[in-house]
């Protein structure tokens, strides 16, 4: 007999054999999911950290302070980190990942910087030395908002579109200071064409559309860091974090806010809404998170062991469900002492290399 006349014989024996007591074939085992974990990814960095934002998991970016040799600027490709050098001088207080465009980042000295992936552009701004831009939101390269403030008063608010800056003009009944200024303003976000912008006592401001920002009332008088949002049944649904002594959080829909505020919470510095959960963190390092839209804040037993005084000034879920809490020495002027904070599957650790830019 041949050998493929022995092959055949031998499978046609096998198939009688399955068919007479049942054969099974084995599947192979389902692969693990990853498991959902915290981790320190940078500490002790000669700058601090004060945002983090990005398009997915693998394209994240934070920026930070100016400690001599420029601002921080870190960028994770889902592989590693790079550091990159903007050419520019001065602490970088915000960024923004469009998710179609650029990564828009702003800080002290008026600056507001476009990065297409390759370049660094510093935009003409309105903005004086003395002026700090502490937060920017946009739709697109094209159209976007800038705010920030002189000394911590005085707030401006600047709209990029049409190819320039529009100083915004602001309503006539902002509330005060304790020292009788108008309030400066720290952040902004919008849902399509409603903007939001918050800053010191308890200011809320709100457009919708072209019409004018007018201001929104509140119970506190606290100054308000920053504000986030996500899409719910009854339109948008907003947070808005600050503090002095004690951390506060209110929640709105955007016409009225109501006090949501953690029992006994520090600071709080960051915040970001979700449909896969609310998140603020702040002084302390402490982070506190519940279900979308639901229940109260908690605090989270993060297990890491960071600094008492260091803050998590921003925090930032991207599409998978991944937390990322940038940070540092933030509540002095220190603003030294950096770290980055990540919850959801593991990723590298940030590792800068200590090579000067190339001249």
């Amino acid at each position: 007999m041949s050998a493929r006349a022995r092959f055949v014989s031998a499978l046609g024996a096998g198939v009688a054999a399955c068919a007479l007591v049942g054969c099974h074939r084995t599947e192979p085992p389902a692969p693990t999911p990853p498991v959902a974990e915290w981790q320190l990814l940078a500490s002790e960095l000669p700058a601090a950290l004060l945002s983090v934002s990005g398009r997915s998991a693998s394209d994240v970016y934070t920026v930070g302070a100016d400690k001599g040799p420029g601002p921080v600027v870190l960028h994770f490709d889902g592989a590693k980190w790079a550091e990159l050098h903007t050419g520019q001088k001065g602490d970088l207080w915000w960024v923004q990942a469009l998710p179609s465009g650029p990564v828009l980042m702003a800080g002290a000295g008026g600056t507001v910087l476009r990065y297409d992936g390759k370049t660094f552009a510093r935009m003409a701004t309105p903005g004086a030395g003395k002026q700090t831009v502490y937060g920017v939101w946009g739709t697109s390269g094209e159209s976007f908002y800038a705010v920030g403030n002189a000394d911590g008063k005085n707030g401006f608010v600047w709209h990029f579109h049409d190819g320039a800056f529009e100083n915004e003009t602001l309503p006539s009944d902002l509330p005060k200071t304790a020292t009788g200024d108008a309030p400066g303003f720290f952040k902004v976000f919008g849902a399509g064409d409603d903007v939001w912008v918050v800053g010191a006592a308890g200011a809320i401001l709100h457009r919708k559309g072209a019409s004018p920002f007018a201001v929104v009332p509140t119970t506190t008088k606290e100054t308000l860091f920053t504000v986030h949002g996500a899409a719910s049944g009854s339109g948008t649904r907003l947070l808005a974090v600050g503090g002095t002594g004690n951390g506060v959080i209110f929640e709105g829909t955007g016409a009225a806010f109501h006090d949501a505020s953690p029992p006994a919470a520090g600071l709080l510095q960051g915040v970001f809404a979700s449909d896969r959960g609310d998140w603020a963190s702040g002084e302390r390092a402490m982070v506190y998170t519940r279900p979308p839209g639901a229940g109260a804040f908690v605090a989270v037993d993060h297990g890491l062991e960071l600094p008492a005084a260091s803050s998590l000034h921003s925090i930032f879920v991207d599409a998978s469900g991944g937390v990322w809490a940038a940070g540092g020495n933030v509540l002095t002027s220190a603003l030294d002492g950096g770290m980055l904070v990540h919850y959801g599957a593991r990723v590298p650790t940030v590792v800068i290399d200590d090579e000067p830019p190339a001249k």
